[in-house]
């Protein structure tokens, strides 16, 4: 569970050196710059949240965030206005950086191979690489289909990004980005319906794809799909356990397993504030 009761969303949560994180988003109190940290393998308490310095910078809801080697990457987001700064946290001295600033305003983040990538949600000049030597972004070739509320993983030595909202369409359509021709490939469509506001995670080899908004405020949907870009193919996958359908969440993956939790349940307004592990073995939560 959550450190919280009322839960939270639009927050960031990332897997980095065997431990878990979430950041930012907001429930029914303001929105966060706090971290927490919960080791799976060996928690202070079995499933306790442990907090951790806060991000020296303004709270914000939806932040970017991506890992590279021993360091995890957070920034971006918005308040009333957006945010384009960068922040590496290192898990072992507990202690925050500041970065190049992103940009402009990023709507999602992954990385790959040592680099760091973010999308903006702009026509062109929308995508970009982090080189953590050089602490510098560079543009890259832009997504063909911009979009916001999407969802990116990293794949054998690949990006891809999927899902998402533009111009009052929800998306399904997958990308994949191969860093070493700079080129940008549409492969099959995510399975099921097209959705937004939806959670994903890179587990071995294969990338999930979690709830997610269907229809409008009210309408999400549990269901979960796995992608293999080895046979470019999408399978369904057993449904989130959670009491309602689930979007504004968050993802991550330590080990051998995904885990999905946070969020709002439906169109309610009660904030999710359990976390459901994923076993890809077994195709159980």
């Amino acid at each position: 569970y959550l450190w919280s009761s009322y839960g939270r969303m639009r927050a960031m949560a990332t897997a980095h050196q065997g431990k878990a994180y979430v950041t930012g988003g907001f429930s029914y109190s303001p929105m966060g710059f706090d971290l927490w940290e919960l080791d799976v393998a060996a928690p202070v308490a079995t499933g306790t949240w442990v907090q951790r310095p806060f991000l020296p910078a303004p709270p914000r809801k939806d932040p970017i965030v991506f890992v590279i080697g021993s360091t995890a990457y957070v920034g971006g987001g918005e308040d009333f206005s957006a945010f384009t700064d960068l922040w590496a946290y290192d898990g072992n001295t507990r202690a925050w950086t500041a970065k190049a600033a992103l940009p402009g305003s990023m709507v999602v983040a992954a990385a790959v191979d040592g680099i760091g990538y973010g999308l903006r949600n702009t026509t062109t000049n929308n995508f970009f690489a982090y080189d953590p030597l050089l602490n510098a972004w560079s543009p890259r070739a832009d997504l063909p289909v911009p979009r916001t509320s999407t969802v990116a993983f990293g794949l054998e030595g690949k990006i891809y990004v999927t899902t998402g909202f533009a111009n009052s369409t929800r998306f399904k359509d997958l990308w994949e980005y191969d860093p070493e021709s700079n080129t940008w490939t549409q492969r099959t469509d995510k399975s099921g319906q097209a959705i937004h506001a939806a959670a994903g995670f890179a587990l071995g080899n294969k990338g999930y794809v979690t709830g997610g908004n269907t229809g409008g405020t009210t309408t999400a949907t549990s269901l979960a799909y796995r992608y293999d870009p080895a046979s470019d193919s999408w399978a369904a996958v057993q449904s989130m356990p959670f009491p309602g359908n689930v979007q504004v969440h968050m993802a991550f993956a330590i080990g051998n397993v995904g885990y999905c939790g946070g969020g709002v349940l439906g169109g309610s307004l009660y904030h999710q504030n359990s976390f459901r592990g994923y076993d890809p073995m077994a195709n159980t939560w």
